[in-house]
């Protein structure tokens, strides 16, 4: 399927939770340090916001995950790896440095994603969603003595939208 062009104003799209922007794009690549290997956008949906990371940066190690292969309309199906449900969790996730949250349906699988493969390859987590629900994401969900969490500013989103950076404290990006 066609990829819509962007502009530097932040759009919905009927194929993505988020608004996007050409800077949203820009921001959540430079966020994703190649040294990191496997980014994991957990939740995908139709994979427009994946599709567009590669579209912006091609050699991206970038893998999509969501209950059903049938939603994608984006991403070819080798980039896409399916979990039983909502609940489910991705057998990947102990080797991916980052993972990417989009909308997610269930707060609580972030916290269940760092209970069970926090103690992987994995050292930075995002999150974007409305502000609304900011104070549901907590510093208990990553614990603040192993993870910094910041607000990115200036990231693309509209203004009813917020993306949260975890980077795990022992990691040291130059």
């Amino acid at each position: 399927m066609k990829l819509p062009q962007l502009s530097d104003i932040p759009a919905q799209h009927p194929d993505c939770c988020c608004s996007l922007s050409k800077t949203l794009i820009t921001k959540i690549a430079s966020l994703l340090p190649t040294e990191l290997g496997l980014a994991l956008s957990i939740g995908s949906g139709t994979g427009l916001l994946e599709a567009l990371l590669l579209d912006y940066q091609s050699t991206m190690n970038l893998r999509a995950v969501e209950v059903s292969k049938a939603v994608n309309k984006y991403l070819p199906g080798d980039l896409m790896e399916t979990v039983n449900g909502t609940w489910d969790l991705c057998k990947s996730a102990h080797d991916a440095g980052s993972w990417i949250f989009v909308y997610p349906r269930e707060i609580g699988l972030i916290k269940r994603y760092a209970q069970v493969c926090g103690q992987g390859s994995t050292k930075q987590v995002i999150w974007i969603g409305p502000l609304a629900d900011l104070k549901e994401i907590q510093d208990s969900y990553l614990p603040p003595a192993i993870w910094k969490r910041e607000i990115v500013k200036d990231c693309g989103l509209s203004d009813y939208e917020t993306m949260v950076l975890w980077t795990r404290l022992d990691l040291k990006i130059e």
